[in-house]
Parts: structure tokens; sequence; C-alpha cells
């Protein structure tokens, strides 16, 4: 919706490449954690798409809102990655 759009805790600043992965589901970040997860056919072409699987977002931003997004976009990232 418009206030989620605006909203700068609903928001990452990721590369082009990342950013187009975030945004197919095919990565995402913990919502408790921050830790890089990622579709399991990707396992073999992290170094490709320049991806430390150990990544992890700093405290900083794992703010509780920012948490409540991610927590949004890890259900959506996992219903499309259930059958990987």
């Amino acid at each position: 919706n418009v206030y989620e759009k605006a909203d700068y805790e609903n928001g990452l600043l990721l590369c082009a490449n990342h950013d187009k992965l975030f945004d197919q589901h095919l990565i995402s970040f913990d919502f408790n954690t921050g830790k890089l997860l990622f579709r399991k056919n990707l396992e073999d072409k992290l170094q490709d798409y320049d991806l430390n699987p150990g990544f992890v977002l700093d405290e900083k931003y794992m703010t509780d809102k920012r948490k409540q997004y991610l927590m949004q976009h890890n259900v959506e990232f996992f219903a499309k990655n259930k059958e990987q």
C-alpha cells in the first residue's frame, strides 16, 4: 500500500542484482536473525551472484518494524520455495 511504500523501514539498500533476487523471493533475510535465506537451487550459484551464505544483516537494521516487513517477505519466500 502507499504507506508501506513510503516507509523507510520497508526497504533495504541492495545492489540491482540482489534486489531482483529479493523481489522474486529467491533470497530473503530471516526476520529474527537477519541471516540470508536463499532458494536451495541457488546453492551452487551463490558465488556467481556474489552471495555469502553466512551473511547476516547488521543488528542496527533489525528494527521491530523492519522485522515485521521481513516476516511478511519470509512468509512469501517460504510459500514460493516450499517445493525446493
